[in-house]
Formats: structure tokens, C-alpha cells, sequence
């Protein structure tokens, strides 16, 4: 009795969902018989089969209405003829339905099922199936290669999502750098100061790369070693203030990207408080042909400083920095050159002008000392002697100036050459004079060099036409922070700084025109920042001491 109940209890469940699910069914495939308004393929299928679903009942209804006529207008004493005509209505019917349903099953269900699942993929529905019942005969070989291309879809899909976010990053790395570039390039066109340029640079380089700390070295030739000049984001302590010059970059290939460039630093020039590993890279700089100095970068992760992109950047602010010294160089090399064509041309105009000039009225005074000699207006012999030897002094002094211009304009020279101005003196006088210098590597730029001769020479000429000293001492010496001094000092009498017009008690002139020489030097010192200081008091002799600030290398000569 249980088991009829059940199935009986269970048949109208099992129809209403089947009744359900035909119905959902239904709604769905009327959702895929249109798409954007129009009839889709889907649905012009499902039309297609219902059209020849119609043509075929049409057709074989209009076989089996004249067949019926055919019947009845036959005489009912014909038997046979009636039968035969029956079989064939049946035969007819029968083969219609057979027809129909071959035709359904291998041709009309696979192409609508096929189709509907073609327009579900195209909708992005990947996973679909082709609906087909499980027992249809091609429902196995449509499901394998329908499961197939579907995973063979959503692989291609997956690959099409990866690829699309690798380029839409690496086009954003690529805006990333481009900025990074054009800052790079418009600061290297704007700046005039290499250390700016280089300090922008680090800074840039600092900011695009996470977790980096970049710093710029410049060669010293003098010191031949690296000096320190620029740090991106880091603290300068974390770098060593001078490296030798064989840190710089191996450049035997000629190129920045040189195999092996991204080394592991072992307590190196940063990070050496840290026990993680660092690697580092290094980014020459070039004057010409000849290396100026480098970038050095230095990262926790060897990858970020060894990939394509930071290889690019790399060469390219290689290229702006050696393009910004060897354009610089170039500029100071044709300033150099203009100033030696000036300083030959000026040397010339005095030669071939005051100092003619000077030269003719010392001799023409000369003539005057012979004619005066033994006339009545041998009073006046002393002052022509004296005035011949001011002329000496001037004609001295504008030689030594056309010999200075025409020195060749080196970068720096060195202190000891002062001994030169000091050794004409020791010539034409009698005053004893001691040089004294601290350290023999003190240098000057060849305009310092200039004004410091031209205050040498105007101090011991002062001592000697004013002081009656015995006995002078100039001493050049530098500082521990680079300050260079030069101290002239006499023993003579000495004289009043705080009352220029007094007359000199050796001589008895004014001595206005002396402190007009003092302000002279003072000009000069000014000329190349330096402070001037006259110290002197009556007895007490007379002390010039001035005082250069600390030389700079990038100063010209």
C-alpha cells in the first residue's frame, strides 16, 4: 500500500517541478531569441524550425486530404483500392513523424543547443553548456569539445586579464619615468651650477626608486680621490665624504649597463650600520672622454636597480650629467681662451703704449740730469735724479705687469711663485727680506695669485720709501679650514693709520699719497673677497695681513 502512495504522492511533485523548470526554461530562451532589438541567431533558428515544422504538417496534411478525396470518390465496391489508399494515409503519417523526428534530432536540436550556447558565451557566460539531454546520441561528443573550448576560453580570458593589467602597469611605469626624465632634463637645461644640477638629480633618482639612497661624487684631481657633493633622501652620513678614484664605474664597454654593474656592497659607502645585504650601482660621469664622477645608488633589493627600466634611467641621467660637465668644461675652455686673447691684447696695448711712453720720458729725464749736471741749476739735480728713479720704479712695474698678462692662464698656482716679486725687490734694495711659507701645496686662482703680487710689491715698496726698516717678513700659510692668509711685516718707525695727512718723520712729505696706496690695496683685496688689514702705530713698525677665503676647485684662474 506504501509504495503505490508514494509514487502516487510523488508524481504531481515530479510534474510540477518538470512543469516548472519548462517553464523557466521557456523565459530563457525567450530572453536569448532577442538581442539589442533584433532577432538573434538563436531565434532565427527557432523560427526556422518552426517554419519547417509547419511546411512538413502543411504538406503532408494536403497528402492526406487528397488521398481522404481520393477515398471517397472511389465506389465502395472497390475495396482493395480504399485499403491501399488507408496504408498509405498510415505509411504517409508515419514516415512524416519518423522524419521529423530524425530531422530534430541530428540536425534542429544540436543547432539550436550549439547556438544558444554560442550566444552564451558571447554574452561572457564562459562556463555554459551546450543543452542537450544526456541520452541524445552527440550529446557526449558536443559536451567534450564544448568543455574543452570553454577552458580553453576562460584560460585565454585569464591571460587576456593578466596581460591587459601587466601593460596597463607597465604604461604607468613608463608615465612614471617619462616624468622622472623630464624633470631630469629640464633641471640639468635650467641649472647653471653643476652641484645643484647633480644634488637635483640624486634627489629625483631618490624619490622615483622606494627604499634607495643615491649620492654623487665629483673627481678631485688635486686630492686624487671622490669627494662627496650631493645625497637624494638619505642623511650624508650615511656616505663617506671621500672615496678613492677607483671606486669610480668600470667603463671598458663604453656603456652604462655593463654586465655585472648591480654589485653586493660589504659594508660599503652606505648602509654600513645595516646587517641586511645592499647592492649598489654605480652611474659615471663624464667630461668628455674622461670620467668626472659618478651616482652611486644603493637599494636593498638587487632586482629593483637591475631591471629595464632602471637601467634606463640610469643611462639616460648618465647622459644629462656628462652632457651638463662636458658642456661646461666646453664654456670654461672658450672663457679661458677669451681671457688669455684679452690678457695678451691688454699686455700689448701698455707695451706698445705707457710703457713706450715711461721709456721716452726716462730718457728725456736722463738728457735733463746730464744738462743740469754742471750748469747753474745744479740745485735741482736731486729732485731730477729722484724723479728718474720713480720712472724706473713705474717703467719696473708696468714690465712686471706686461709680463704678467702674458703668463700663460693656468687654473691655480702655487704660493712659493710670490718669491718671484720679492727677488726683484732684493734686487734694487737694501732691505733684507724673508719668506716664509707654512706648506708648499698652498695654491691660488691666477687672479688671486695677481692681486697678492700687486699688494707684495706695493707693501715693500711702502716700507722701503717710508719705514727706514731694516729687516721685512712675509709669511704665507693656510688653515686647518682651508683659510689662506699673508701676513708683510717691517721693523721700520712705522706711522699713524688714524691720520692720513701727517708727514712721514723719515722724509718729511706728506704722506697722502702713501695712504692713497693703502686704499688702493684695500680695492684690490675687495676685487677677490678678501679683507685687508693694516695694523701700525708710530715705532712699532707696520703689519699688511690679508686674508683669502678657503680655494674652491671649480674657481677659474
Amino acid at each position: 500500500m506504501n509504495a503505490p502512495l508514494k509514487t502516487t504522492a510523488s508524481t504531481p511533485a515530479s510534474v510540477l517541478t518538470s512543469a516548472c523548470t519548462t517553464r523557466a526554461s521557456a523565459v530563457i530562451d525567450e530572453d536569448y531569441l532577442q538581442r539589442r532589438g533584433e532577432i538573434s541567431a538563436y531565434g532565427r533558428a527557432v523560427k526556422s524550425s518552426h517554419t519547417l515544422r509547419l511546411r512538413l504538417l502543411v504538406t503532408g496534411g494536403a497528402v492526406i486530404v487528397l488521398l481522404l478525396l481520393a477515398i471517397v470518390l472511389v465506389p465502395a465496391t472497390q475495396s482493395l483500392p480504399r485499403l491501399v489508399m488507408v496504408a498509405a494515409i498510415a505509411i504517409l503519417c508515419f514516415g512524416l513523424c519518423c522524419l521529423w523526428r530524425y530531422m530534430r534530432e541530428h540536425f534542429i536540436d544540436p543547432d539550436l543547443a550549439f547556438r544558444k550556447w554560442l550566444q552564451q558565451v558571447c554574452d561572457g557566460e564562459l562556463s555554459a553548456r551546450i543543452e542537450l539531454p544526456t541520452s541524445h546520441r552527440h550529446y557526449k561528443e558536443l559536451d567534450f569539445h564544448t568543455r574543452n573550448l570553454a577552458s580553453a576560453l576562460r584560460q585565454l580570458s585569464t591571460d587576456m586579464e593578466s596581460l591587459v593589467d601587466s601593460q596597463t602597469q607597465r604604461l604607468e611605469t613608463q608615465n612614471r619615468v617619462l616624468e622622472l626624465l623630464f624633470q631630469v632634463t629640464s633641471d640639468v637645461a635650467a641649472e647653471l651650477d653643476f652641484q645643484t644640477v647633480l644634488n637635483t638629480a640624486c634627489t629625483h633618482l631618490a624619490e622615483w626608486m622606494e627604499d634607495t639612497q643615491v649620492a654623487g661624487y665629483v673627481v678631485d684631481q688635486a686630492a686624487a680621490q671622490l669627494k662627496l657633493e650631493a645625497v637624494g633622501n638619505a642623511d650624508q652620513q650615511a656616505f663617506t665624504a671621500t672615496r678613492p678614484l677607483t671606486d669610480l664605474p668600470d667603463t671598458a664597454t663604453g656603456a652604462v649597463g655593463v654586465e655585472g654593474a648591480v654589485r653586493e656592497l660589504n659594508n660599503g659607502s652606505a648602509g654600513a650600520n645595516n646587517k641586511a645585504k645592499q647592492y649598489g650601482y654605480r652611474i659615471p660621469i663624464y667630461k668628455g672622454r674622461e670620467l668626472a664622477g659618478m651616482v652611486e645608488v644603493v637599494a636593498d633589493d638587487a632586482e629593483e636597480l637591475g631591471n629595464t627600466e632602471s637601467q634606463r634611467i640610469f643611462q639616460t641621467v648618465s647622459e644629462q650629467l656628462s652632457m651638463f660637465v662636458t658642456r661646461e668644461s666646453a664654456l670654461e675652455a672658450a672663457h679661458h681662451s677669451r681671457l688669455v686673447r684679452e690678457r695678451n691684447q691688454l699686455g700689448a696695448e701698455i707695451h706698445d703704449s705707457l710703457a713706450q711712453t715711461l721709456l721716452a720720458a726716462r730718457y728725456q729725464t736722463s738728457l735733463l740730469r746730464e744738462t743740469m749736471l754742471g750748469s747753474a741749476a745744479a740745485s735741482l739735480y736731486n729732485d731730477v735724479v729722484r724723479i728718474e728713479g720713480m720712472i724706473d720704479e713705474a717703467n719696473v712695474e708696468v714690465r712686471g705687469l706686461i709680463g704678467e698678462y702674458r703668463k700663460p692662464l693656468s687654473e691655480h698656482r702655487y704660493a712659493d711663485t710670490i718669491k718671484n716679486t720679492i727677488d726683484n725687490f732684493n734686487r734694487s734694495s737694501p732691505i733684507e727680506v724673508f719668506f716664509q711659507l707654512n706648506n708648499p701645496d698652498i695654491r691660488f686662482t691666477a687672479r688671486e695669485h695677481s692681486v697678492i703680487e700687486r699688494i707684495v710689491s706695493e707693501a715693500l715698496v711702502n716700507a722701503k720709501k717710508y719705514s727706514n726698516a731694516t729687516m721685512i717678513r712675509v709669511y704665507v700659510r693656510d688653515e686647518a679650514s682651508g683659510v689662506r692668509s699673508v701676513l708683510i711685516e717691517d721693523d721700520g718707525i712705522g706711522f699713524c693709520t688714524n691720520t692720513p695727512s701727517t708727514a712721514s718723520p723719515t722724509t718729511g712729505e706728506s704722506a697722502a699719497g702713501n695712504h692713497i696706496g693703502l686704499s688702493i690695496m684695500q680695492d684690490r683685496a675687495l676685487s677677490i673677497g678678501a679683507n685687508l688689514t693694516i695694523d701700525s702705530e708710530p715705532g712699532e713698525g707696520t703689519r699688511v695681513f690679508l686674508k683669502l677665503p678657503p680655494l674652491a676647485l671649480s674657481d677659474e684662474g
